[in-house]
This record gives structure tokens, sequence and C-alpha cells, in this order.
């Protein structure tokens, strides 16, 4: 008796202690994890993004976006579940992308899962269920066979590049060079396919947006790439409206407008042609024009950040063109009601923050201001640019509304 004891106490321990082998085969899992491409080797730091905007920008996206950028969106809002633990959702969110290449992407499908079967074998490795993200790289490493300059989990190829370019410049502006650099090695590869001529030609506008002096004298030119898009892919919106914008800053108004107003013709009731479209009539066009296109963007994503900042952006355009105090007085109050909904919606959008701190301080409303202002100051995340402006403003505030040197 003692004997079988002695055997069912050994047999226990066993159970209550992780084995030196399956330390060992865990450990060997993970090395092979990291030389997957997918969204947990692409160094996607949560400080980068504010989740809970990218969340809602993407749940919004899916319902108007094509269906390559839909696995995106599923395979980003994947990601973003499991790092808020909730894998239930993860699951969901890749089975949808899964479900999505299988049903548009037949004869890619190889080419377009690697990513998302990539994403699997992470999930269930960090849910500790080995066995299935042992099968995930089995699957991966079947396919990378198939490829003569493939490793044993990786390849690249275009399709790899393409989704990596795409989930970058989603995910945070602080990726827009590294998107950029990926879809100019998919042209490299690839250079008549529309998707990574138009994901380079918005990625170089965004970058254009701000301004950077490397971009200047590398002679990057958005125009150049929406006008490719076109070439391949007349009926391209997107591009038509971007490009809209990009040539009335080049004062060639009369196209611009033409393709502005196609663009609006071809995708009616698509929210971010409506914001593009809107964009273009705030700067070169009608401010009522800007305000109507803005109404129905809103109506079709009411939480929409951009669509809140940019109506401020009208109404305080009308503020400054108001003579009468009480229009004046509603328009104010109107933009700090939009400028409430960004902070609510777009946390980390510090722009808007500040341009709400400004209008505080025209409706007199000076504390509320001043609380806006120091946290911004004591916030890590803000930029240091942003932080300078802040400088300025408060000490404006402090000099000519509350007359202290």
């Amino acid at each position: 008796m003692s004997h079988v004891h002695s055997s069912h106490k050994c047999f226990f321990l066993k159970l209550l202690l992780p084995s030196k082998t399956s330390t060992l085969a865990k450990d060997s899992l993970k090395t092979s994890l990291l030389e997957l491409e997918c969204h947990f080797t692409w160094n996607l730091k949560l400080e980068n993004s504010d989740l809970e905007g990218l969340k809602g920008r993407l749940s919004e996206q899916n319902n108007f976006s094509l269906e390559r950028n839909q696995v995106v969106s599923y395979g980003l809002l994947a990601f973003i579940h499991h790092l808020e633990g909730n894998n239930e959702e993860t699951l969901i969110n890749l089975g949808k992308s899964e479900e999505i290449v299988r049903k548009n992407f037949e004869q890619q499908f190889e080419k377009r899962i690697l990513i998302t079967y990539g994403n699997y074998a992470w999930v269930y490795y960090n849910m500790d269920k080995l066995q299935e993200t042992k099968a995930y790289l089995d699957k991966i490493e079947a396919i990378c066979k198939k490829f003569p300059h493939a490793t044993r989990y990786s390849v690249q190829i275009p399709e790899v590049l393409g989704e990596k370019g795409w989930t970058l410049m989603k995910f945070s502006g602080t990726f827009y060079k590294e998107s950029m650099q990926c879809f100019q090695k998919a042209l490299e590869m690839d250079p008549n396919e529309v998707e990574w001529n138009s994901g380079y030609a918005i990625v170089l506008f965004r970058l254009e947006g701000f301004r950077e002096e490397w971009l200047l004298r590398k002679q990057c030119n958005s125009v150049i790439y929406l006008k490719r898009v076109l070439e391949l892919d007349p009926e391209d919106s997107m591009a038509m409206v971007l490009l809209g914008i990009k040539l009335a800053e080049k004062k060639q108004q009369v196209e611009a407008v033409k393709l502005v107003e196609k663009a609006l013709e071809k995708s009616p009731s698509h929210p971010q042609i409506l914001r593009y479209a809107a964009v273009f009539h705030r700067k070169h066009g009608s401010l009522e024009s800007c305000l109507e296109l803005l109404d129905k963007a809103l109506r079709l994503t009411p939480s929409s950040s951009f669509v809140h900042h940019q109506i401020a952006l009208c109404l305080k355009r009308k503020v400054q063109n108001t003579q009468t105090e009480a229009d004046r007085n509603q328009l104010i109050k109107d933009c700090i009601f939009h400028l409430e909904k960004v902070k609510e919606c777009q946390p980390s959008h510090h722009t808007a923050h500040i341009f709400l701190a400004e209008m505080f301080v025209m409706s007199q409303q000076y504390e509320k201001a001043e609380e806006i202002y120091n946290y911004l100051l004591d916030s890590e995340r803000v930029s240091e640019i942003d932080k300078q402006q802040v400088h300025f403003d408060y000490g404006c505030l402090e000099l000519y509304h509350k007359k202290c040197k």
C-alpha cells in the first residue's frame, strides 16, 4: 500500500509543478513566435495610441471600408482586445478577419492569411494553449515553404508588407514613416498593385501635413502617387478627394473642384470622403458647404472626433466674422460643445484640448482654461511642440486677461 501511496504522491507533484520539458517547449515556441510578422512583433506600444478612441474609429470604419481594410481593422481590433485582456473578443475579431480573407481573397488566401495566423498563434500562446499555438505555427511554416526567400516562419511579400503598412498607419501617426517604408517595399515588388500605391499615397499625404523637412528633401510627393492610383483605378474616390485637396494647395482650383465633386458623386455616404471634402471646402471653398458636409458625416459617425474637431474649426471662423455679441456667444458655446466631444471621444487629441482652452478664454471661463493648461503641462504624453503652445497661451491668459505680469 505504501508503494501505491508513494506513486500517487509523485503523480500529484508532477501536476502541481511545471515540468522542465513543458518549460523548454514553451521557450522553444516563444523563439518561433518572435520570427513571425504580426501585431505582436511590430512594437505597437500602448503609449503610442489612444486605444479607446482607436477602437471606436476601427469599429466605425468597418461599416464603410473595403474588404482589404476590414481585414486590417479586425486584426487591429483583435490585438487591442487582447491588450485589454478580453480574449473572447480577440478570437471573435480574428475569426471575422479570417472569414473576410476566405470569402474575398480566395486566389490569394495563403498570402493574405499569414498575419492573422500569426496573431492566432500569439494569442493562444498567451492563453497557455500550446497545442493550438503549435498548430498555427505549423500552418505558417507550410505556407512559407512555398516561397524561395522565406525563413521558417516569415516571408517578405507585398501582401504582408501592405497589411503591416495599413496597420501601422491606422495605429498611430508616430508610425507613419515606418508605414511609408512598408508600402515602398511592397511597390518595389509589385509596382502596379493599386492597394500599395493607394497606401503609399495616403501616408505621404498625411506626412506632408506635418510639414516635415526630411520629406521635402527626399522629394516624396503624394500628388504623383494619387495620380498613379487613379490611373490604375479611375473609380477610387479617396484618391480623387485627396488629390483635389493637394491641387487646390497648388492653386489648380478648377481641376481640384472637379475631383472633389466627382468623389462626392461616387461616394455620397462615405464618411471619410465627406470629411475630406469638408476639409477642402473649409480651406478653399465655402464655409457653409463645409458645415453641410460635416453635418452629414456626423449623422453617419456621431462619435467621430475628426468631424467634431472640423465643425469646431468652422465655428471658430464664424466667430471671427460675427459682429453681434449674442450670435458670437452662441457660436462659442457650440464650438465648446464640439471640442468637449473631441476630448471625450479621443482624449489624446491634445491640439483639440488647447483649442478648447482658447474657447474657454474667449468665453471668460478662465478657471476651466487653466485646468486644461495644467493638465497638459503635467502630462508626459503631450509633445514638446504642444507644450510650447500651452506655455504661450497660458502666458497670454495671465497677461492680457488676468493682468498678471
